[in-house]
């Protein structure tokens, strides 16, 4: 994305192994005019590796299966780039990057159909 190399690698230059970087998964998300739609994001995988049916929930990307989730997948509709002759499309399109390469944590809150679950407090 150009010659900018974003805030979290601007930080870990000053403040080495300090930085945390958490990245939104799940959420229903309107595409930009001429944006390709790309693959639907199987939020399946993620719903049946937690433990937990409370959405929204913060989610390590550094243990499995998580950190081995294709970025395209899951975030590639939210990060795009219009350069090229493609038109828009993901910055991860065709790259085997993974969530776990991407970033440390993410906040999942499912598909559109998960989002308005809400914990219930133990009795």
């Amino acid at each position: 994305m150009g010659g900018d190399p974003g805030i979290a690698r601007t930080l870990e230059v000053d403040y080495p192994g300090r930085t945390l970087v958490v990245i939104p998964v799940g959420y229903s998300l309107t595409l930009p005019p001429g944006v390709a739609k790309g693959p639907d994001p199987d939020y399946r995988k993620f719903d049946l590796a937690l433990k937990t049916q409370v959405r929204p929930v913060l989610v390590p990307l550094q243990r499995l299966p998580f950190r081995d989730f294709s970025a395209e997948a899951f975030i590639g509709r939210a990060v795009t780039t219009c350069r090229g002759s493609q038109g828009c499309v993901s910055v991860f399109q065709g790259s085997s990057a993974t969530l776990g390469q991407v970033a440390d944590a993410c906040f999942y809150v499912g598909s559109s159909a998960g989002v308005d679950q809400k914990a219930k407090p133990d009795r």
